[in-house]
């Protein structure tokens, strides 16, 4: 027993460990925003629960023979407890950070770090209205409200899960993480808190505003449909991906579904959905400038996360079969 004790002991006090930093960054000015109450509320909850009964499933596949000792957290976290004072070989730190899985395994945890409580929060959120949507009289703007937080929970829960599961059993593992800054930065200017910008922008916080159609009027109902099926969509491409949901990481390609027609349906029914929500405010030059800007920034997202994934022989095997970026024999 002491020897399988040494399998699965050390690598549940690791993730232990790295849950305590997550509930430590909840407490900080860095998760003072509104969407991240959920996520303060719950992380130390969830450090709680992790730490009581998460050495269960670590012992029961250690109790039947399974190797635990490559788990990649415990593995990065042991190459740096070698060069803690305590320690009896203190390599240089210089080659820490030599090896791949140290430097994939941190950047992944920045993105946990950055991406779990945006996902739990706007989960919990959503999960909130669409309980208490039917307790009230239907009209047609709260109706589109319910389908819209409908479609923001399955998204959410489907973010929740990829962001928190790794097992090759459940899950497709990830198998590796943008390391390029320009890929990083696009990808994170299109999230809270650079994505509230150009929303504030275009509807009039800068400047008065002169609408194209009047609150209440036809258009202004046909566009609120039409911004909510296109969300519809692109909640359809969120569930395609299932698992392998994850910003900035590979978890294999996907291509069934709607990315057997273009490689970026996510970003293009964005791209229709916000046009959408956004057009009454385009009698301002200014606003259409913005909101070409703000999809200028998707296009830049999807160039260069293709050139993260084409390190890869699928995707590039994908790429040739599937020509179209954003709208069919088009571009």
């Amino acid at each position: 027993m002491p020897v399988r004790t040494t399998r699965w002991l050390p690598i549940h006090l690791s993730h232990v460990f790295l849950m305590a930093c997550f509930y430590a960054l909840s407490l900080t000015p860095l998760y003072a925003a509104p969407i991240y109450g959920p996520w303060r509320s719950l992380a130390g909850l969830f450090l709680l629960g992790l730490g009581v009964f998460g050495w269960i499933p670590l012992w029961r596949a250690s109790a039947r023979g399974i190797s635990l000792r490559g788990s990649p957290y415990f593995l990065f976290l042991a190459l740096m407890a070698r060069r803690l004072p305590c320690g009896r070989v203190r390599p240089p730190w210089r080659w820490y950070w030599r090896y791949p899985l140290v430097r994939y395994r941190w950047a992944l945890l920045v993105l946990k770090a950055y991406y779990l409580p945006l996902v739990v929060g706007n989960l919990l959120v959503s999960l909130k209205t669409v309980w208490l949507l039917p307790q009230q009289e239907l009209t047609f703007p709260l109706i589109l409200l319910f389908v819209r937080r409908g479609a923001m929970l399955i998204s959410s829960s489907i973010a929740t899960v990829g962001y928190t599961v790794e097992s090759p059993r459940y899950g497709a593992p990830i198998k590796a993480v943008e390391t390029n800054l320009i890929g990083w930065l696009f990808c994170l200017s299109c999230y809270p808190p650079v994505n509230a910008v150009p929303s504030r922008f275009i509807t009039g916080h800068f400047w008065p505003q002169h609408l194209l159609f009047p609150a209440g009027s036809f258009m202004a109902a046909a566009l609120a449909v039409g911004a909510v099926a296109f969300l519809a969509v692109h909640t359809w491409t969120i569930v395609a991906q299932g698992v392998r949901f994850a910003n900035l990481t590979y978890r294999g390609t996907v291509s069934h579904g709607p990315f057997s027609m273009i490689r970026h349906p996510q970003y293009a029914t964005k791209a229709l959905w916000w046009f959408c929500e956004w057009l009454p405010y385009f009698g301002s030059p200014r606003n259409i400038i913005a909101f070409c800007g703000w999809i200028g920034l998707y296009v830049g997202r999807a160039l260069t996360e293709e050139r993260f994934l084409s390190r890869f022989a699928d995707y590039r095997a994908y790429r040739q079969r599937v020509r179209w970026r954003f709208i069919p024999r088009v571009w």
